[in-house]
């Protein structure tokens, strides 16, 4: 998804490289690039997650983040960055909207983030979860949410597949599927309502 004109949300490479982000939670706001830029950077000059994470060492956000990235051999790394402080590099598969016990603040209280990180650990933690699973949690609060008008709404559901690279877009009334094999240049049109995000139906042209 790109954001500021030439920037990134999260996205996928030709060499299986996805990364994607969440609000770190800290409202503090030091010297440093914004984050959709570092992320167009690393989707364009790395390969695999090692290389993304050597990036957040030395090149400063001007706030907290949380980046997780995955790799087509199946790697994955989790980097919780903020301004003015290293980075903390750390094997794990899920981030929320908090950075280590800075988690109880009213923002984070309302957002859940703690409630959705347990319930994601959980899925990862239990043999019984499948993709099919997986992705219906996500349709469903807490994992999802509707409150667009308190900037806390659920834009879109990216599911990614490195090793064939694929990914899905998910809403709740539909999916789009991308192939880098079978790329088609095309948009969509959502529309962000109080009870949630809608794709409208039908392939709409790209805009050039």
């Amino acid at each position: 998804m790109t954001d500021c004109l030439w920037g990134a949300t999260d996205g996928m490479n030709e060499d299986g490289l996805a990364i994607s982000l969440t609000f770190g939670g800290a409202a503090a706001v030091g010297e440093g690039f914004g984050i959709p830029l570092i992320i167009r950077y690393i989707l364009e000059f790395c390969s695999n997650v090692d290389e993304a994470a050597a990036v957040f060492s030395r090149v400063p956000t001007h706030m907290a983040y949380n980046v997780t990235m995955l790799d087509k051999s199946g790697r994955f790394l989790t980097a919780f960055i903020s301004p003015n402080n290293p980075p903390a590099i750390r094997p794990v598969p899920v981030a929320t909207n908090h950075q280590g016990m800075d988690r109880y603040q009213p923002r984070h209280i309302e957002t859940q983030t703690v409630e959705r990180e347990q319930l994601l650990n959980h899925c990862f933690a239990d043999g019984n979860m499948d993709e099919d699973k997986i992705l219906n949690l996500f349709m469903h609060p807490p994992l999802y949410t509707n409150r667009y008008a308190n900037g806390f709404g659920t834009v879109f559901t990216s599911h990614y597949r490195p090793a064939t690279g694929e990914v899905y877009y998910y809403w709740p009334n539909d999916m789009w599927d991308c192939s880098f094999s079978t790329f088609v240049d095309s948009s969509r049109l959502v529309n962000f309502t109080p009870w949630g995000a809608v794709m409208e139906k039908g392939l709409m042209p790209a805009v050039k």
